[in-house]
């Protein structure tokens, strides 16, 4: 302990912050208890690993092994981003170059002192602090912050609060938007990673009303069909409310809501009042507009 100048232990629950000098220089060790502090910071690239783990050691009573004489810790250089894949508002191939540190991803702005904020006000569906991505010794992992509707990783829903490493080529679903976690092992080289099967677009065609004859394609995400300018799908159509209905996909499944149109949805002749799958074949009428799938 005789290299250390000064330090201070803080105590808050289960959480330890731990603040020193050492003859190494300044150092911050925080979150998770001694054993498993995650953040380092240095005062410069000369710091010694070695007395470190000594200081941790001198709490813990851990006796450093031989493979503590390996540095292992990631590149300061991470390269590694976030690219907007499909969204029901914001704009594809947008890319967010994720920091060392902590990565907020939500409608605002966080007040989080030195976390990155990327912003993606354009998907309603997503929470003002929706998820986090951020960076430790075994790379990058996501956090859902308890957002209203979740957040997936490859289709499966994760656990809020709870954080799951990412590897290259990861899709990340928050509200209606798609981002895929790219990653670099150096500023040059892209790591390897499998391409998934790309979705093929559902299609309807127009069978009636002012668009007759275009084809329009379903991704997978949400869109709004109406005659106003927050549709998705705009129709020209004076039958159709601004924001009539909707239309929402995951995987082959196609989901059809109304969404308190004044002249109503209809699926085949019947008129719906709850979201209902749509089959191939199936015709939509909104308005004087009428609308065949054709394709899923």
């Amino acid at each position: 302990m005789n290299e250390i100048t000064m330090f201070t232990l803080i105590v808050v629950g289960s959480g330890v912050l731990i603040t020193g000098i050492y003859k190494y220089g300044p150092l911050t060790l925080l979150r998770g208890g001694v054993s498993g502090l995650q953040r380092l910071w240095q005062a410069s690239n000369q710091v010694d690993p070695a007395p470190i783990r000594k200081f941790r050691g001198a709490f813990t009573g851990e006796e450093p092994t031989e493979q503590d004489n390996t540095d292992n810790t990631v590149p300061p250089q991470s390269n590694y981003v976030l690219t907007i894949k499909s969204s029901a508002g914001a704009p594809v191939g947008k890319t967010f170059t994720l920091t060392d540190g902590e990565n907020a991803i939500g409608r605002q702005v966080t007040r989080e002192p030195r976390v990155t904020s990327f912003l993606i006000p354009e998907d309603r569906s997503i929470s003002v602090d929706h998820a986090y991505v951020s960076r430790g010794p075994q790379g990058f992992s996501l956090e859902d912050r308890g957002s209203k509707y979740g957040t997936t990783l490859n289709n499966q829903l994760i656990d809020a609060h709870v954080p799951v490493l990412l590897k290259s080529g990861d899709n990340i679903k928050i509200g209606n938007t798609v981002l895929r976690f790219h990653a670099h092992d150096d500023a040059t080289q892209l790591v390897a990673f499998t391409e998934e099967p790309q979705t093929m677009p559902a299609i309807f065609t127009v069978r009636s009303g002012p668009n007759k004859g275009k084809q329009l394609e379903l991704v997978d995400t949400k869109v709004i069909i109406g005659r106003g300018v927050e549709a998705h799908w705009q129709i020209a159509d004076k039958k159709m409310s601004r924001k009539h209905a909707s239309l929402e996909r995951s995987g082959d499944v196609i989901l059809l809501k109304d969404l308190r149109s004044a002249n109503g949805t209809r699926l085949g002749n019947k008129r719906i009042t709850v979201q209902t799958e749509l089959q191939l074949k199936d015709r939509i009428k909104l308005g004087n507009t009428e609308l065949e799938l054709i394709q899923v």
